[in-house]
């Protein structure tokens, strides 16, 4: 690993996804190696950088390239960015090059032909996406099968990219990994951390939403569900991330129950809220696989309700480290709030949850497979080179 130098081409370095791209480079790097991150500098609708993870970077002394776009299909604009890449890479190339989505990957074969390099190309689908035309996904699934590797971040995305058309044997499954982290890190100084402590010693049940406000995400039908739930209960819910906050706030109000949802915004450090929440509940009609703030809730010991999409199911055994919902049904949501509300002790189901957050979704493991990836990729090109020497 010592030496290897790695660009992470991606979007744009928002939400779990760019926690994740963010989080493997700064460890390549920690482990001897050289890594640069690129990305898309103007936010589109629904598309940012989070400043966490820009500052994150930024701390670890790690590279950032600003280019034209990595979002844009269009061809004109791949064009511009892989030109971007090979005037900067002139003096040392990268030997691998990671990405995290399909766009980037048609930059990276666009600058590896410019190049005239044989750099090895991975990439790691994080998200099919439910906005995609049938042309873009025959694209998208096109450029895959031109990789050297492939990577799905659950069983469910693995599945569904082959049933898409996706014959690339170099392929594997690679859950994404968050590090461990004491009770004395997850506690920051913020007021509405102070607001929710208080109202928890008042005797409130805190349930928390995380995420981008979004169709995708399906934080709406939360608000559908609190509408129908009895005034009685002593329940308030806190939601974070960015997006369609103006809209949200605007459905909720015409619901009547401001009094009963807070919308924070973006945070730097939603994973502090997430250990102190009561309950998490992950609406989203589709994920690229179990979420990152789901495995958040896992290792802080705070009970989840999800929908059972595929993704969700491969994390929650209902029950046993958490709770399901059928999907965009209010009626089941609202019921099992009720009853999660009316539970008396979870231990056992947060302990187990913990259990299963250790056992498979750690970052040392994620990245000690991705490791093994890039070793095997970059010795191939070393061979390959010499031999066609």
């Amino acid at each position: 690993m010592t030496g290897r130098n790695i660009l992470h081409l991606t979007t744009f370095l928002q939400g779990g996804a760019g926690k994740v791209v963010s989080d493997l480079a700064k460890r390549s790097k920690a482990k001897g190696g050289v890594a640069t991150v690129g990305y898309t500098k103007e936010s589109v609708k629904g598309y940012c950088n989070y400043p966490s993870h820009l500052e994150s970077l930024k701390e670890a002394k790690i590279k950032q390239l600003e280019l034209p776009s990595t979002f844009d299909r269009n061809p004109a604009k791949i064009a511009e960015s892989a030109k971007y890449l090979l005037d900067r890479f002139k003096e040392s190339p990268p030997d691998l090059i990671h990405c995290h989505a399909a766009n980037p990957s048609r930059i990276a074969l666009e600058f590896r032909k410019l190049a005239n390099l044989r750099i090895p190309i991975i990439q790691t689908m994080h998200g099919w996406g439910i906005y995609k035309t049938l042309e873009q996904e025959k694209e998208d699934i096109e450029t895959l099968n031109k990789l050297e590797h492939v990577v799905s971040i659950s069983e469910t995305s693995d599945s569904l990219l082959k049933a898409k058309g996706l014959n690339n044997f170099h392929s594997s499954v690679i859950y994404n990994g968050i590090e461990d982290r004491s009770p004395q890190e997850a506690k920051i100084a913020d007021n509405n951390l102070l607001e929710i402590t208080k109202l928890q010693k008042q005797g409130f049940f805190i349930a928390g939403i995380v995420g981008t406000l979004d169709e995708r995400k399906n934080q709406r039908l939360v608000l559908d569900a609190i509408k129908t739930l009895p005034k009685e209960l002593k329940i308030k819910f806190f939601f974070i991330g960015e997006g369609e906050i103006e809209e949200m706030c605007n459905i909720a109000n015409s619901y009547n129950i401001e009094s009963l949802v807070t919308f924070l915004g973006y945070k730097k450090d939603s994973r502090a809220f997430i250990n102190q929440f009561d309950l998490l509940i992950c609406s989203s009609k589709s994920e690229g696989g179990p979420p990152i703030v789901l495995m958040e809730a896992f290792s802080s010991n705070t009970l989840v309700l999800a929908s059972n999409t595929p993704e969700h199911k491969e994390a929650i055994m209902e029950g046993a480290t958490g709770f399901s919902f059928k999907s965009n049904d209010i009626s089941d949501l609202r019921n099992k709030i009720m009853n999660i509300y009316n539970m008396d002790n979870p231990v056992n189901i947060t302990s187990t949850a913990y259990k299963f957050y250790k056992d498979n979704f750690t970052f040392e493991k994620s990245f000690s497979e991705y490791e093994n990836i890039y070793e095997k990729l970059t010795n191939f090109k070393t061979v390959n080179s010499l031999t066609s020497a």
